[in-house]
């Protein structure tokens, strides 16, 4: 009887673990499927701790099932940097959801200094950490709006910029060696930010192709896992690595965090600076 009761426990798990990953197939289609997605990493242990279970209970079809779904979660899950070691070396570019209630600003601005980034890309930076970081670059553009808010900076020459005021603001840079769009849409908790999320991906996008820029990137918290079929929609034909880059507290570690190229011109690297909630994102220009 024991024996019975869990055989049929370990297939109801099976069979839930299989229709989440079915249903956020469809969350292009329903929102609330797509928000399933985010949660990849944490599937993935689920499944671990199941084909555990499974071969304990010498079921052959239980362990094969489950095995066959834990072996596409792995290999979907070896697609990203899961493990992200500190890297010490010099970056180009360093961005980072600095997080705007944050108050840290002197631990920031030493990991920047510690990297010697030529260019600082910034979502949700406050108005002390913009200070401090108009003291070492002497040329910047700060959009100040709280989790909106944008900024970049650099000693280099700026080209042209532009702050495009759509469902979200997006900042477009020009400097000699690219075009870049900071980007930040909120998270798809509500139904409103659901569709100014997806308005937003579009808008990004067609800005993207309109440029004419022979080496262009979008660099942000896009709020969105690269397993989203939303996110898939607007940028899986681009260039980019799946850094998981928020949440401390894994197993619910989520990969939205992107830089994301026409024609892969950086490599991107992670860090384990924890002062905000996000790691940041170092970028090794080519």
């Amino acid at each position: 009887m024991k024996r019975w009761f869990v055989s049929k426990f370990l297939w109801l798990c099976i069979i839930i673990w299989y229709s989440v990953i079915i249903l956020w197939q469809l969350g292009e289609k329903v929102a609330i499927f797509d928000i399933l997605s985010h949660f990849y990493y944490f599937y993935t242990l689920l499944g671990i701790v199941i084909v555990g279970f499974c071969l304990f209970s010498r079921n052959t079809p239980t362990i094969l099932t489950s095995w066959g779904l834990l072996i596409f979660l792995l290999f979907n899950l070896l697609q990203a940097d899961v493990l992200v070691w500190r890297y010490s070396g010099q970056a180009d570019i360093f961005y980072l959801n600095s997080n705007y209630a944050i108050r840290e600003a002197d631990e920031i601005i030493a990991e920047i200094s510690r990297h010697k980034p030529r260019y600082v890309m910034m979502v949700e930076i406050n108005q002390e950490l913009d200070t401090r970081l108009k003291q070492i670059y002497k040329n910047t553009i700060y959009h100040p709006k709280w989790a909106l808010s944008l900024g970049f900076y650099t000693n280099e020459d700026i080209i042209s910029s532009q702050l495009h005021t759509l469902s979200y603001p997006v900042l477009e840079v020009e400097v000699s060696e690219f075009t870049s769009f900071l980007v930040h849409p909120l998270p798809p908790i509500t139904k409103e930010y659901i569709t100014l999320q997806r308005e937003n991906f579009w808008e990004i996008k067609e800005l993207f192709n309109a440029s004419v820029s022979q080496k262009k990137m979008i660099v942000g918290d896009f709020n969105s896992s690269f397993y989203s079929p939303v996110f898939k929609k607007y940028f899986w034909d681009l260039h980019y690595t799946g850094v998981y880059s928020w949440g401390k507290l894994w197993p619910l570690a989520m990969p939205i965090d992107y830089a994301i190229s026409n024609n892969n011109f950086f490599s991107t690297h992670g860090t384990n600076f924890h002062i905000s909630d996000h790691i940041p994102l170092l970028l090794q220009l080519d």
